[in-house]
């Protein structure tokens, strides 16, 4: 865990992880195991970010570009993750207790074991899941 990293965004919140984004091109963020609650990443670019075993609990993540992150075991209860890029993140074993996960993008997410999932956004995961089977490669309907 980037130790500094942490207490910058539990201070500046996106601005932080936005502002050593641009300063570390190229690198993804260490930030198993962090102490992120109640923290402001309204719009921050989390793509590709070590999360693992994480507390985003009540976190504002609306907006967040998730893609890629491994949220694994991640504590997300409460957490606002409204039209949260989620492409490909992993999920694994996160508690999603009470999060608000509206119109989120979860198209290739691993959701094993995740805990408290919404009930439509389960509904809407598996019909994403059911569509891409029954349409075959590029909606070919075979």
């Amino acid at each position: 865990m980037d130790t500094e990293l942490v207490t910058a965004i539990q201070r500046g919140g996106a601005t932080a992880l936005n502002a050593w984004r641009q300063n570390n091109l190229g690198k993804s963020p260490d930030l198993s195991g962090a102490d992120l609650s109640r923290a402001d990443l309204l719009g921050a670019d989390l793509s590709g970010a070590d999360l693992w075993g994480a507390n985003l609990s009540g976190a504002n993540l609306w907006g967040a570009n998730l893609s890629r992150a491994d949220l694994l075991g991640a504590n997300l209860l409460g957490a606002d993750l409204s039209e949260a890029n989620l492409w490909r993140a992993n999920l694994s074993g996160a508690d999603l207790s009470e999060a608000n996960l509206w119109r989120a993008h979860l198209r290739g997410a691993n959701l094993w074991r995740a805990k408290n999932i919404p009930a439509d956004v389960l509904e809407n995961y598996l019909n994403g899941l059911r569509a891409s089977v029954t349409t075959g490669p590029k909606g070919s309907g075979e």
